[in-house]
Order: C-alpha cells, then sequence, then structure tokens
C-alpha cells in the first residue's frame, strides 16, 4: 500500500495526503476518486497532456514513461525532469510514499 501527497502549485491550496492506496491504480484515477481538480481532457488515454504532475518523490513506484508519454510531455511548456502524465503513472506492487505536486491547471 502507497501514502501519496498531493500538493498544490498555490502555495493558498493545503496538500491532501492519502494513505492505504493499492497498486494497480493511475495517479489520475486515485486524483479524480478523490476529487483533486486534475484536468483529463482526454479521458485519461495519453493522448492530451492535460493531466500533467511533477513526481517529487517516490517515482520507483510508478510504470516508467513510455515514448507516447515522452512524446506529450514535450509539448508541455512547464515540463522538467519530474514531469509525468497522470494518466500514466500506475502505481505498481509494493509499498512507500509518493509526493505530486499539481501544477496550476489554467497554465498548462
Amino acid at each position: 500500500m502507497f501514502s501519496i501527497i498531493f500538493k498544490y502549485n498555490d502555495p493558498g491550496k493545503p496538500s491532501f495526503v492519502l494513505d492505504r492506496i493499492l497498486p494497480g491504480q493511475s495517479l489520475l484515477e486515485i486524483a479524480i476518486a478523490h476529487s483533486l481538480g486534475l484536468e483529463h481532457e482526454c479521458g485519461g488515454m495519453c493522448s492530451c497532456g492535460t493531466c500533467h504532475i511533477y513526481v517529487e518523490q517516490g517515482s520507483e513506484f510508478l510504470e516508467f514513461k513510455s515514448k507516447r508519454e515522452i512524446h506529450y510531455l514535450k509539448k508541455i511548456d512547464k515540463s522538467g525532469v519530474h514531469s509525468r502524465l497522470a494518466c500514466q503513472c500506475v502505481l505498481l506492487p509494493g509499498m512507500g510514499e509518493i509526493q505530486v505536486i499539481l501544477p496550476d491547471q489554467h497554465k498548462i
């Protein structure tokens, strides 16, 4: 099981901590289930880039970036080394802590 800390890029919004999260789910599915306000125009099909996030800690617990994900990340202005698409961040078997930053959704 995992502990996931969602932080907002906006300092006015508090962090959201989720415990006892089971593997096999994407970070997008988890964010939607907990109403965290993460955009996902394509419905999680890795074809738009709107679910862009930054994985600050725990990337070893997530599936690797695919060529398709890398393609869409290159189109995002603010992408960097920690950038991922939440729809592609499926939790692998195991346990640990993951820290995610949700960028301002209006600046993608």
